[in-house]
C-alpha cells in the first residue's frame, strides 16, 4: 500500500506542477494576445509576434516566481514545521475573533450607511473605538481573568453594532424583517 501511495502522490503532485506551467502558459498567450497591437514591430510577425510576446511574458512570471522562491526565500520551511507541530495554529484567539468581528460589522454597517447616502450614527463609531481601547488596552502580563472581561466587553460591544447594523438593515428592506 506505502508504494502506491507514494506512486500516486508524486503523480499528483506531477500534475499539479502540469496544471500551473499550463495555466501560466495560457496566461501569458492570452496576455500576449491582448497586447500584441501595442507593439509595432511584434504585430507585423502576426502569430510570431504573440508567440514572442507570449514567452517574455512567461519568462518575467517565471523569473519573479524563482526570485520570490529562491532568491529572495519568501517561503520558509519553518513555518511548515511550526503548522505541522501546531495544527491549531491558524485559529485566531477569542480576543482577535472579537475584534475581527466588530471591525467587519462596523465596516458593513458604514458601507450600508454610504449606500442610503447618510452619514454613519457616531454611537457606532463609539462602540467600535471602545472596541479598539479595550484591545490595544491589553498587556501580556495581565490576568487570565482580566483577559476574559475584556473579550466579554468587545463581545457585547460587537452585539451592539450587530444590533444596529440589523436596525439599519431592517430599515433599508422598508421594516420587513424578523
Amino acid at each position: 500500500m506505502s508504494k502506491f501511495s507514494d506512486f500516486l502522490m508524486r503523480w499528483r503532485y506531477r500534475l499539479d506542477h502540469a496544471k500551473v506551467i499550463f495555466s501560466l502558459l495560457t496566461f501569458a498567450i492570452l496576455l500576449g494576445f491582448d497586447f500584441i497591437n501595442y507593439i509595432p514591430f511584434l504585430d507585423k510577425l502576426g502569430l510570431g509576434g504573440v508567440a514572442i510576446l507570449a514567452l517574455i511574458i512567461f519568462l518575467l512570471f517565471a523569473m519573479v516566481g524563482y526570485a520570490y522562491d529562491r532568491g529572495f526565500r519568501f517561503w520558509q520551511s519553518h513555518s511548515k514545521v511550526n503548522v505541522e507541530r501546531n495544527p491549531y495554529s491558524y485559529v485566531p484567539n477569542p480576543k482577535d475573533k472579537s475584534v475581527l468581528r466588530g471591525l467587519h460589522l462596523y465596516r458593513t454597517y458604514l458601507l450600508l450607511e454610504i449606500k442610503l447616502g447618510r452619514t454613519a450614527n457616531i454611537i457606532v463609531l463609539g462602540y467600535w473605538m471602545k472596541i479598539i481601547d479595550l484591545y490595544y488596552g491589553l498587556d501580556p502580563s495581565d490576568s487570565q481573568k482580566h483577559y476574559l472581561s475584556v473579550v466579554k466587553q468587545c463581545k457585547v460591544y460587537g452585539d451592539m453594532i450587530q444590533k444596529a447594523l440589523t436596525d439599519l438593515m431592517r430599515e433599508m428592506s422598508g421594516g420587513q424583517g424578523r
